[in-house]
């Protein structure tokens, strides 16, 4: 998991936090050509051509779109037992990304 490897989502884009949250949340991560084109607006905003296809590529390699769903859900779940929210809320917080359909993250319920 890119969490395990010290990676975070920003780092991982080369890009800033604001910038590759913008519509993290709307893009279908079940969804190929939608992942892909987050990535590809998303990844090192003011770099090169080149920088930037090395970068689609980084983030294809080391990040997966279901491994960038887990990252997001999990510190989410983190930081809501970190407040000493009910187990319950962490959970529910965990599951955001699910869909009726099982098409979702981070476990296809």
């Amino acid at each position: 998991m890119l969490e395990q490897r010290g990676q975070g989502l920003c780092y991982l884009f080369g890009a800033d936090d604001q910038s590759v949250k913008s519509d993290y949340k709307t893009t279908d991560w079940s969804n190929l050509v939608q992942s892909f084109l987050y990535v590809a607006r998303n990844v090192i905003p003011k770099g090169s051509p080149i920088e930037r296809a090395f970068q689609v590529v980084k983030v294809a390699v080391d990040g997966s779109s279901k491994e960038l769903v887990e990252l997001r859900c999990e510190r989410g779940a983190q930081i809501a037992r970190g407040l000493d929210f009910p187990e319950e809320t962490a959970e529910a917080i965990r599951t955001l990304d699910e869909h009726w359909d099982g098409r979702g993250q981070p476990e296809g319920l």
